[in-house]
């Protein structure tokens, strides 16, 4: 009975000094752990289960580089998982009852769950890519080669011939099932493999869903007649490996692979990262641990491209905003949502797949009132196909776990003979994950015909050539529809002295086209000629033909725009004389949203009357506020008693 008494105080007592954070009594404290964190450790289990242990990422630049951090740490009974000097976090294990005592350290800025991550599940001709490969001359054309880019997700199975660069042809005979292969050895488009999972050592990918991401990036054109061609099939592609083989992983894993590609950025030239994966966004971007190690990379020179998620949509059908997840809401990051093709080349028909997520983003910090104060950024920046998408299926035993657990998946199977396992299997996936690698492989593209880009160029190229798709607005496809050709044709176009350029000096070595549109399987596909910001967007020919300080290394167009009592305040040095700029939410009205002129023809989010039926944000928040007005009243910055 003593035993039980003293074990409810204990309890009591913790779930009090927990209950003291969430009020706001010890100061600041409660501005400085995540809300999902609190939650879970005020919640009934939690209180009764004081001494169990909870995988947390801190966020202290001084507890990571200080000498007695394990120390500090093993003190309150815990233990140092994982250091990361370049973006000063560590991952701890601790019991719960002690995490109270990490915020009495002036120096722990920020305490965040070790969340979990998960995968978010005719390609050349609909997205331009064949056309923009030809740009490169009769005699050559871009493939990629020589650009790394490094998948990280659930693995690569390097023994596919989908990924083999020495296949000479896959074929189907008449009269079988089993497909024929002719190649001269094995070398894959796999450059280097390296695992992130804990008490796993393989590189290869049992859940499935990595080789399929890699295949669209990759795919080889000799394997069935081009039908599975990758958009950058001369690429490198870096194995890095943080999904078990159940499509789960977890956050600090992710974070330690972006800083290898950091720290082995030059070895491999790795340009671009493919996140085709995501977590819960709860946290401000400010404060959001993968948010801060994708900013890294982005300032380190790397393209971040992750995928949007797939929660535009409720269990009724009932369309959703507010779904992007982490790190899609940080706006270094090209957060890229799914377009469905109908499977047809021609784009007429073209639509934003229903459960691509939509913006706003939703992270935020809170006040010292405890207010929340949302992000609230249009995302995503793009959108790509990712409807039925076809690639490379792993070798499982004998399948994935993808295609085990949901059989319908397979176009194609691995065989199996005296001689081995043949590695030919192709599987389907719809989704922003697989929308993701198809905007990647577009900026190998990009950086080959011009390798002096920088990260905020490439990201404002993309958005400047995308397409508009009608009836959806920027909340749900961002600047437009991926269009490779007009990307790769602006980035041949655009200066290789780009480090000698002054903010407004001319950027390109010739004129813009007349013209700004792409011809794609026989229709214009005009270009948007806009570049999103935080709360709209710039637009004009002047974002290409002057080169503008917010392209510069390190530096984005969301920081060029701050706002003041609601109005837009433009920094002159960011953003060059001339670029108009538009704040609010718009649709595209049945035209494209850039004719040549402007982008303003669409309908905006004024009153909020056109989105009163209900619709509704991820975290439960109605859209619809009949007090407020103009961009505000739709998406408040500061929303109180959440």
């Amino acid at each position: 009975m003593l035993i039980g008494i003293l074990f409810f105080l204990h309890s009591l007592g913790f779930a009090q000094t927990l209950r003291e954070f969430a009020q706001g009594r010890r100061g600041t404290s409660h501005r400085r752990i995540a809300k999902d964190l609190l939650d879970r450790l005020e919640a009934e289990q939690s209180k009764t289960e004081a001494d169990g242990i909870e995988r947390i990422i801190i966020t202290s630049s001084k507890l990571v580089a200080a000498n007695d951090t394990s120390s500090r740490i093993a003190r309150l009974g815990g233990r140092v998982r994982q250091l990361n000097p370049a973006t000063g976090t560590l991952t701890i294990e601790i019991p719960r009852q002690k995490i109270p005592q990490l915020l009495d350290d002036s120096s722990v800025e920020y305490l965040s769950p070790d969340r979990p991550v998960s995968s978010t599940g005719h390609l050349e001709t609909t997205t331009g890519a064949a056309a923009a490969k030809s740009l490169a001359g009769l005699l050559s054309s871009y493939d990629g080669s020589g650009i790394g880019i490094a998948v990280i997700d659930s693995g690569i199975d390097a023994s596919h011939e989908l990924l083999n660069r020495n296949l000479v042809s896959v074929t189907k005979p008449l009269l079988s099932s089993d497909l024929a292969v002719l190649k001269l050895g094995s070398l894959p488009t796999i450059v280097y493999g390296k695992n992130f999972v804990p008490f796993e050592s393989v590189v290869s990918d049992p859940f499935g869903h990595g080789t399929m991401v890699a295949s669209l990036i990759s795919g080889r054109a000799a394997f069935l007649n081009n039908s599975f061609t990758g958009i950058a099939s001369g690429a490198n592609l870096i194995n890095l490996r943080v999904l078990n083989k159940y499509g789960s992983g977890r956050t600090s894993d992710v974070i330690a692979a972006i800083d290898w590609c950091i720290s082995n950025k030059a070895l491999y030239n790795i340009r671009v990262i493919n996140l085709s994966l995501g977590a819960s966004a709860v946290d401000s971007y400010k404060k959001d641990p993968l948010c801060l190690a994708a900013r890294r990379a982005f300032d380190a020179g790397i393209v971040v491209v992750a995928a949007a998620g797939n929660y535009g949509k409720d269990i009724y059908g009932k369309k959703i905003y507010g779904g992007i997840n982490s790190p899609g809401i940080e706006p270094s990051v090209i957060t890229v949502g799914a377009a469905n093709t109908q499977g047809t080349d021609a784009r007429s028909d073209d639509t934003v797949a229903t459960y691509s997520s939509r913006g706003p983003t939703r992270g935020y910090i809170v006040d010292n009132a405890g207010n929340r104060i949302y992000d609230n950024l249009i995302k995503p920046e793009i959108v790509a196909p990712g409807n039925r998408l076809s690639g490379a299926m792993s070798v499982g035993a004998p399948d994935n776990t993808l295609v085990q657990q949901n059989p319908s998946l397979k176009v194609y199977a691995n065989t199996r003979n005296i001689f081995g396992t043949k590695a030919v299997g192709v599987m389907q996936l719809s989704g922003s994950s697989v929308a993701a690698p198809v905007v990647s492989g577009t900026i190998a593209l990009m950086l080959q015909a011009n390798p002096t880009l920088t990260p905020s160029a490439v990201k404002s190229i993309l958005m400047y050539s995308a397409q508009q798709l009608p009836g959806f607005n920027t909340l749900e496809q961002g600047a437009g529809q991926l269009n490779a050709h007009g990307a790769v044709s602006l980035a041949r176009l655009v200066r290789t002295d780009l480090a000698q350029l002054k903010h407004g000096d001319g950027m390109l070595r010739s004129s813009l086209p007349s013209l700004q549109a792409s011809s794609i399987a026989g229709q214009a596909s005009y270009w948007s000629q806009a570049v999103i910001h935080r709360h709209g967007f710039f637009y004009g020919s002047k974002l290409m033909t002057n080169w503008q300080g917010m392209y510069r290394q390190g530096v984005l167009p969301t920081d060029a725009v701050s706002y003041l009592d609601g109005a837009p305040v433009l920094r002159s040095d960011l953003v060059f004389n001339g670029v108009a700029i538009y704040s609010g939410i718009v649709f595209a009205d049945g035209r494209v949203m850039a004719d040549g002129n402007t982008l303003a023809e669409g309908i905006v989010f004024a009153d909020g009357t056109s989105l009163s039926s209900g619709e509704g944000f991820v975290d439960g928040r109605i859209i619809y506020d009949p007090f407020s007005s103009l961009l505000r009243a739709i998406f408040p910055l500061t929303a109180r008693g959440e």
